[in-house]
């Protein structure tokens, strides 16, 4: 009997050692996963499992306007017709992205628009992004884009809202059709030669009042001097600068032309400064049209009658009164400029003169609307509308 229990107790012993170095086994490799896969959780009857959720928040690696250009978060400047693309770092949740969590407005009010997802350019589905407003943005204006960060704004696929709200502000260009429609345009989009409005190039002047009226400029200029350098004096001009090759119009709605001297149009400069030396003008003057060029205090002029004006001739001198529209244009290629012409009913423009190389007006110009007096006394007054940019554009301009 005792040897049974002898028997019973060593087996029982054996039992219990092997229980407690299966118990020890298992404490010494739970750590690492013995029991299961490691950070993963049984999520169903079958024991499949899911992968750990994402946690991180998404960024925006990138935001370019509808040119290509990457901006910064302060300082840019876009084009008046921009749209602008979103780039963020992951795939987010498309209902997030709408005009409530991303805006425009400019000098504080709020620009319209849509938000879209975007063709797919790196890979990445669903994140990428566009903010098209419905008009042009006003030219010249101080805009912020913002993205809406937080619990109530733009969120990845899984969830994770943007950290906090993003803020871009840049300012908006000048657009490549300009009607003058507000003083704020003729102040931040052209160039004024100096702070009377006006550049002598020899003498003096009474200066010229410029005024808006009807959405157009007018230019109230009268002289009464003669010019020393060769009769030809540049007062006054607003200007554009612009760069590379270019064709722009602009139309005269009215003038008035006070004696033979006195000459509206379209000119070229190298410098907006006192006395410029050289120049190009594609001028309308009471008995013709000319291509005027003045090189060094030299003046060089090819046209003719075939476009004059012939409205209003009184004794000793022409004064003359346009009522209808005359549109001049000009076009650069390198250093090689056209000038043309074409009156109100007519369909087609009329080149004036022939073709002219002029080497000093390289690299970036100014492009001017231009009134003039030379050789006598004389007042030129004139209206103009719709400076326009038919191919290439001022300065950030559109």
């Amino acid at each position: 009997m005792f040897s049974s229990l002898r028997q019973i107790k060593t087996i029982a012993g054996r039992w219990l050692l092997v229980g407690l170095l299966f118990f020890s086994f298992g404490l010494w490799f739970l750590p690492f996963g013995f029991w299961g896969c490691g950070g993963s959780t049984e999520d169903s009857e079958d024991g499949s499992t899911s992968p750990e959720k994402d946690a991180t928040a998404p960024t925006l690696s990138t935001l370019k306007d509808s040119s290509g250009n990457t901006l910064a978060s302060t300082g840019s400047t876009v084009r008046v017709s921009s749209s602008f693309l979103f780039t963020f770092t992951e795939a987010m949740d498309t209902t997030s992205l709408s005009t409530n969590t991303v805006t425009l407005s400019c000098n504080g009010t709020a620009v319209t628009g849509k938000v879209a997802a975007s063709t797919d350019s790196d890979g990445i589905a669903d994140n990428e992004f566009t903010f098209d407003p419905d008009a042009n943005i006003s030219q010249r204006r101080s805009c912020t884009l913002t993205v809406v960060g937080g619990s109530d704004g733009v969120k990845d696929a899984t969830g994770n809202p943007l950290a906090e709200n993003l803020a871009y502000t840049m300012t908006s260009g000048c657009g490549s059709s300009d009607d003058f429609s507000n003083a704020e345009t003729l102040a931040n989009c052209f160039v004024f030669s100096n702070s009377s409005n006006q550049k002598n190039a020899a003498g003096g002047s009474s200066g010229a009042a410029i005024t808006l009226a009807s959405e157009r400029v007018k230019l109230d200029h009268s002289t009464d001097f003669i010019s020393v350098e060769n009769g030809f004096n540049t007062v006054p001009s607003l200007a554009k600068e612009v760069s590379g090759d270019f064709s722009a119009e602009i139309t005269f709605t009215s003038m008035f032309l006070e004696a033979t001297t006195t000459i509206v149009g379209i000119g070229v400069a190298p410098t907006m400064g006192e006395g410029t030396s050289n120049l190009l003008l594609c001028g309308q003057v009471a008995t013709g049209c000319s291509t005027t060029t003045y090189t060094s205090g030299t003046l060089a002029a090819q046209g003719g009658s075939s476009c004059a004006l012939t409205e209003v001739a009184m004794a000793g001198s022409i004064n003359l009164t346009v009522s209808t529209s005359i549109t001049l244009r000009v076009v650069r290629s390198g250093t090689t400029f056209s000038c043309f012409r074409k009156a109100e009913g007519q369909s087609s423009f009329t080149q004036i003169g022939n073709n002219i190389t002029q080497p000093n007006l390289s690299g970036n110009l100014f492009l001017a609307i231009y009134g003039a007096s030379y050789g006598m006394g004389g007042t030129t007054e004139f209206t103009a509308d719709n400076l326009t940019f038919n191919s290439g554009s001022a300065v950030e301009q559109d």
